[in-house]
């Protein structure tokens, strides 16, 4: 096992092993979504959502993985968030260039903000 990111690339040449420790430096955002549903909400329209939301991966690069689903913790402490998302993005840079996305904006627009009293959203970098 390597101990540093030195160590992992040492032996390549100068342009790959800047590109390397680039790459090594840039780390995922996990981006988390959770939706205050509103009351007359269907079944049918989450499934439209979700499928809308696992779209996006197909549309805009830099996404590693979308995964959603309904609330389903014993712990009693959603207040009220009912459904919640997590767009993996290779980096904060493409996360930046999903935001203002016209497909983004659309599954915004058209699934999401009907459906909701209110959005959460808090994103990390793993």
């Amino acid at each position: 096992m390597y101990e540093t990111s030195r160590e992992l690339t040492e032996n390549l040449p100068e342009t790959k092993w800047k590109a390397a420790q680039e790459a090594i430096v840039k780390k995922m955002v996990e981006h988390i979504v959770l939706l205050k549903l509103k009351s007359e909400v269907t079944d049918v329209q989450l499934e439209t959502l979700s499928d809308a939301l696992m779209g996006m991966a197909d549309e805009i690069s830099g996404i590693e993985s979308i995964t959603a689903g309904t609330n389903n913790s014993p712990e009693g402490k959603s207040q009220g968030y009912a459904y919640g998302f997590i767009v993996r993005f290779t980096d904060e840079a493409a996360r930046d260039a999903y935001l203002p996305h016209p497909f983004h904006r659309q599954v915004a627009g058209d699934h999401i903000r009907p459906l909701v009293e209110d959005v959460l959203v808090f994103d990390y970098s793993a």
